[in-house]
């Protein structure tokens, strides 16, 4: 459903598991508190509720969450928050979401502070506010939340309610990607490529960029397709370019299909093949993509003689 994620007790762990893994000596017994022993009795329900939701029965996930958060069940008013934020089973309302968000974040819960964080950061129901979005960020990704560090880093890299400092931003990407974050280690990847807040490395850029494209990130397959094709950081080897513009474009991801393209045409690690290669470049610029359209262009001047 539009790629959110509704946390069952935050990716199926029981509330005491997450307590253990984000929240230091100094918050955990408060937050404790607010799933103790009277909220035992509500985990069923919680399980019951995402069930409804994972068989696309939306409304009454809702209405079960709602329940939950009347009792001030901190992982409900979470989902209902995300519920509201996205329209699915409610009313869209980027109010109520940053209502219940902000409640979460009262209660120390890091899923809570990064929504919150990003509602500030992407200016939805609430005035865009960097400075805001970054200090709620920190706050959850102290905790060790993976998507808050992933957009902490994204912060210090563009200087968006901090001071630039491509160094912290290092540091945040790596911390998320330790995490499995495959967007951090793109991220990553490409400060280690243009050597900004870390010393440059091809070597170690296309690590990160390896191992983001195992996890099938079709940006870090395209530009690990790049390096093996220019021999940057790898060995140059024309058909393991050509295997990984194909895996990216396999994903619709434009810029690899222009590549891929652009190998059929001049027989670079594939056989070469027009009929392929114009096939690509059609497809990539079916999305926009310049470049493409311009090969497109030049191959019809050529049949018509111009």
């Amino acid at each position: 459903m539009n790629g959110m994620i509704i946390y069952p007790v935050y990716l199926n762990q029981s509330v005491d598991s997450v307590i253990e893994r984000f929240y230091d000596e100094r918050w955990r017994q408060r937050v404790q508190m607010a799933v103790a022993a009277p909220f035992q009795n509500l985990k069923q329900i919680f399980e019951t509720a995402y069930a409804h939701y994972a068989q696309g029965d939306v409304a009454s996930a809702a209405t079960l969450y709602q329940e939950m958060a009347e009792k001030k069940y901190v992982p409900a008013k979470f989902n209902l928050g995300l519920l509201y934020q996205y329209g699915l089973g409610v009313e869209q309302s980027y109010f109520k979401a940053e209502k219940l968000y902000q409640e979460t974040a009262e209660q120390y819960f890091p899923p809570g502070e990064c929504q919150l964080a990003l509602l500030y950061k992407n200016g939805q129901g609430v005035e865009r506010d960097y400075a805001k979005a970054a200090q709620f960020f920190q706050l959850s990704a102290k905790r060790g939340y993976p998507l808050a560090q992933y957009n902490l880093g994204l912060l210090y890299e563009e200087g968006f309610g901090v001071e630039r400092d491509y160094g912290k931003a290092a540091e945040f990407f790596k911390r998320a990607k330790t995490q499995g974050s495959v967007s951090a280690a793109f991220r990553l990847g490409l400060l280690y490529f243009y050597g900004q807040g870390v010393e440059e490395s091809y070597a170690e850029a296309a690590k990160h960029f390896q191992w983001a494209s195992e996890q099938g990130h079709c940006q870090s397959q395209s530009t690990l397709g790049c390096l093996y094709e220019q021999g940057l950081g790898v060995e140059q080897d024309y058909a393991k370019a050509a295997k990984f513009y194909q895996e990216a474009a396999k994903q619709k991801y434009a810029p690899a299909q222009y590549d891929l393209g652009r190998m059929y045409k001049e027989g670079l690690g594939v056989e070469r093949d027009y009929g392929k290669s114009r096939d690509w470049f059609k497809r990539a610029a079916k999305q926009g993509h310049i470049e493409a359209q311009h090969q497109l262009d030049l191959g019809f001047r050529k049949i018509a003689g111009q």
